[in-house]
């Protein structure tokens, strides 16, 4: 019994699931509902993604799906082009790399921006006076960043989801 495959392949589906699951619901309902909402959503946005560990959550899950990924793709695979040569390991390759890129996406795109709010926010809170519309317009362009990173890191990763769920059942 190969211990280390189950153990890769419950922590891979389990944080698979919930990074997924949770790209998934925030571009679905959660980003759709703030909008709606103005100013209390915004309130609602900055309360999650500041002052709570929902980035740091989001960021973990991610990393532990890819080094878990990259972990059993060696265990099957020794990281061999010949992996290419099967309907099986050409579409967990694929997806593979689809996650991949929404893992970077994520953090480039996501992440960074993020944080990139947080500190601007702090500006605005520890100054005397309201924010300038210049120091606006930077948050929002931010924002807008945030947004298009999590409908980018969305497709990706149901990309990703697709070529892996299917992968064992492509024969060529």
């Amino acid at each position: 019994m190969n211990y280390l495959m189950i153990l890769m392949r419950i922590i891979h589906i389990f944080a698979g699931v919930f990074w997924a699951g949770t790209a998934f619901f925030m571009i679905s309902f959660v980003t759709p509902t703030v909008i709606a909402t103005g100013a209390e959503g915004q309130k609602f946005m900055q309360q999650l993604a500041f002052r709570t560990r929902f980035t740091t959550a989001m960021m973990g899950v991610a990393i532990l799906t890819v080094l878990s990924g990259l972990v059993m793709y060696w265990q099957i695979f020794n990281f061999r082009l010949s992996a290419l040569s099967s309907g099986y390991g050409l579409l967990l390759t694929l997806g593979a790399i689809a996650g991949f890129i929404g893992f970077l996406t994520g953090y480039f795109m996501q992440n960074r921006n993020t944080q990139k709010m947080k500190v601007l926010s702090e500006s605005f809170a520890s100054a005397e006076a309201p924010p300038t519309a210049e120091q606006q317009e930077e948050m929002k362009s931010l924002a807008a960043t945030v947004s298009r990173g999590s409908q980018i890191t969305a497709v990706f990763l149901a990309l990703s989801l697709l070529g892996m769920s299917i992968a064992q059942y492509v024969f060529f």
